[in-house]
C-alpha cells in the first residue's frame, strides 16, 4: 500500500501523530515533557494556529492542530526540530529522534473534532498507562477540566456542548470517560488521511491540489453497486445473511476493489456487508491466491477495475 498522501492546507484540523524513531521514547522525564509543550505553545503563537487537545505517550505524541495560515507541516517541523536538538543536545545522543514524517489526518471541524479531542485523551487508557484519562498527567484532558495555558483552544470546544463552562465541562468529562465506542477512528481514514463525510472529503482533496484523489474518492456504495451490477447479483443479496461462497466471492471483490481504488479499509466494507472484518480479510487473502492463479478471474477484476475508475 502506497503512504497516505499529505493533505497540507490551511485552516485545517489536523490529527497529527509522531512516533520516536526505531518506537524509542521521546521524553526521559518531565523536563522534557514541560520543553515540548512549550515549543508547541511558542509555535501556536508564531503560526497563529489553534491546539484543541495533545497527548505525550512515551514513544508518541497525538495532537489535534487547525493551522492558521501557514500548512501543518512547518508547524510540527518547527516544534520537531527544536524539540530534537534540545534533546539530543541535553541526553549527549546524536541522530534521529523521530521516525520519519509525522501522521496527519485531515478531519472534518463541524462533526469530529470533540470525537477526535476524546480519541486524543483516552489514548492512555487504551495503551494501558491509565484506568481513566484523568489520571495521566501529560494530555491536555486537565486542562478541559481546569485550567490550561491561553494557548489551548478548550473553550471552543467545550463550548459545543454547553454555553456555562461548569456544565460544558461536566459533559466533557461524561463524553470523554463513557464506555461507549467513539465515532473517530483514525486507521478508517479515507486514502489514509482524511475523516469525514464525502462532500468534506472530496473538498479536503482538492483543497489540498489532489485531484488525481478526488477522482478516486469512491464510497463503499458505490463500489458495491458497481460489482453488484457486473456480477448479476443484487445490494440486498450481498446484505444478507446468505454464505453462499459466490456472495461471498463478490463481497471480496468489492473490498479488494474499495481498498485498491479507493482505499476504504476493509473492516468498512465489512460493516456495510453485516459482517465481521476477520471474515472480510479471510475472504480477500483467498481472492487474492485465486486471482494469481485463475486468468479469467484476473480479467473480471480488471473489467470492474476499468469500470470503477472511469
Amino acid at each position: 500500500m502506497p503512504r497516505p498522501p499529505r493533505l497540507d492546507s490551511t485552516g485545517i484540523v489536523t490529527h497529527v501523530v509522531a512516533r520516536g524513531n526505531e518506537r524509542r521514547p521521546l521524553f526521559r522525564d518531565d523536563a522534557d515533557r514541560t520543553k515540548y509543550l512549550d515549543l508547541l505553545g511558542e509555535a501556536c503563537g508564531r503560526y497563529g494556529a489553534r491546539a484543541f487537545a495533545w497527548c505525550l505517550m512515551p514513544n508518541h505524541v497525538h495532537l489535534a492542530l487547525q493551522t492558521g495560515s501557514e500548512p501543518i507541516s512547518r508547524l510540527v517541523h518547527d516544534v520537531h526540530s527544536r524539540y530534537a536538538q534540545y534533546f539530543n543536545r541535553r541526553w549527549e545522543r546524536s541522530g534521529h529522534l523521530f521516525q520519519g514524517r509525522f501522521q496527519g489526518i485531515v478531519v472534518d471541524r463541524e462533526a469530529y473534532l470533540l470525537e477526535v479531542v476524546r480519541y486524543i485523551h483516552r489514548n492512555p487508557v487504551k495503551a494501558r498507562l491509565a484506568s481513566r484519562p484523568e489520571e495521566f498527567p501529560w494530555s491536555s484532558h486537565g486542562a478541559y477540566l481546569s485550567t490550561g495555558p491561553a494557548w489551548l483552544a478548550s473553550s471552543e470546544v467545550l463550548g459545543l456542548l454547553a454555553g456555562g463552562r461548569p456544565k460544558a465541562r461536566r459533559l466533557f468529562q461524561e463524553f470523554v470517560s463513557g464506555s461507549t465506542a467513539g465515532r473517530y477512528d483514525p486507521d478508517e481514514a479515507r486514502f489514509g488521511a482524511v475523516v469525514g463525510g464525502e462532500d468534506f472529503v472530496r473538498a479536503a482533496l482538492a483543497g489540498a491540489g489532489r485531484e488525481d484523489l478526488v477522482r478516486r474518492s469512491l464510497t463503499v456504495d458505490a463500489v458495491v453497486k458497481a460489482v453488484a451490477a457486473h456480477e448479476g447479483v443484487s445490494v440486498a443479496e450481498l446484505a444478507g445473511p446468505s454464505r453462499l461462497r459466490s456472495l461471498s466471492r463478490v463481497r471480496s471483490l468489492c473490498a479488494l476493489l474499495g481498498r485498491e481504488l479507493g482505499r476504504i479499509p476493509l473492516a468498512e466494507t465489512a460493516r456495510s456487508f453485516g459482517r465481521d472484518p476477520s471474515t472480510i480479510s479471510r475472504d480477500v487473502a483467498h481472492l487474492e491466491r485465486r486471482l494469481a492463479e485463475d486468468p479469467a478471474e484476473a480479467r473480471r477484476l480488471a473489467e470492474l477495475r476499468k469500470l470503477l475508475s472511469a
